[in-house]
């Protein structure tokens, strides 16, 4: 049931991937760390892709501020914790995924706990100090990680 369900949802993906690299996508493990703007967004394609697995990582809550740019963000959720606002949307946007919500601050005895056994990591975070951290802790377990990021300069 769940397998037919997969390919029904992807079934479009077919002739720009193959069935081949469609399983590609769906034997990965992807770390999202950061649910803002650009987290959230690389969340939800990430499951409408039919990656397998998806962590997504931050610690915050939505508020007011987070009205005008991230798009699950809805006045009756304010004040709920990002990953669990994402959770709720994501599998119902892909109910054939595997989600993981970690609601910490990324900090150095975290890191490498977090991202470990992840095949990428998507840096998505808007502080220099826990972009570093990431980094660093991607590096020790040779773990690719991308800064995706459009933080102004003088953050």
């Amino acid at each position: 049931m769940q397998e037919d369900l997969y390919y029904k949802i992807h079934d479009r993906n077919f002739g720009i991937y193959t069935k081949e690299e469609q399983n590609k996508l769906r034997a990965s493990k992807i770390a999202i760390v950061g649910q803002g703007c650009v987290g959230e967004l690389c969340s939800i394609i990430s499951v409408r892709l039919g990656i397998g697995f998806t962590t997504i990582v931050d610690y915050d809550t939505l508020d007011i501020s987070n009205m005008n740019r991230n798009v699950t963000a809805r006045y009756s959720n304010l004040g709920k914790f990002k990953v669990d606002n994402m959770m709720e949307f994501l599998k119902d946007a892909n109910p054939t995924v595997k989600i993981k919500a970690i609601n910490k601050k990324l900090d150095e005895s975290n890191a490498e706990e977090i991202i470990a056994e992840h095949d990428i990591v998507l840096q998505t975070l808007d502080n220099m100090a826990s972009r570093v951290i990431l980094h660093r802790a991607a590096y020790r377990l040779n773990i690719r990680c991308i800064t995706i990021s459009v933080a102004p300069a003088f953050r």
